[in-house]
């Protein structure tokens, strides 16, 4: 699948893309770990969001992979969200 988007003309060892791999999940860690302080509004829902609309940039601040969206799982991400400083939450909106 990597040749289909480097072309055949590019050759890219199994320890290349292993390197590449861990490095994108150590910054993905990086990211998913990082503190959060006061976040007044805070949108939950499973799907896919711009982080910019005209010109306004949005914060995504974390993201998960559940096999449903059952309140089991959202109470494991909204723990996760508070464990690493999130505070100051004025409003929460969900689509249920």
């Amino acid at each position: 699948m990597l040749q289909k988007l480097v072309g055949p003309q590019v050759a890219i060892s199994s320890t290349q893309v292993s390197r590449a791999a861990q490095s994108l999940d150590e910054g993905l860690a990086a990211w998913r770990q990082r503190p959060l302080g006061p976040t007044p509004y805070v949108f939950l829902d499973a799907r896919y969001e711009r982080v910019r609309t005209g010109g306004i940039h949005r914060r995504v601040l974390g993201v998960s992979v559940a096999l449903s969206e059952a309140e089991i799982h959202w109470r494991g991400f909204l723990d996760s969200l508070v464990r690493r400083g999130l505070c100051g939450v004025k409003l929460i909106v969900a689509d249920s």
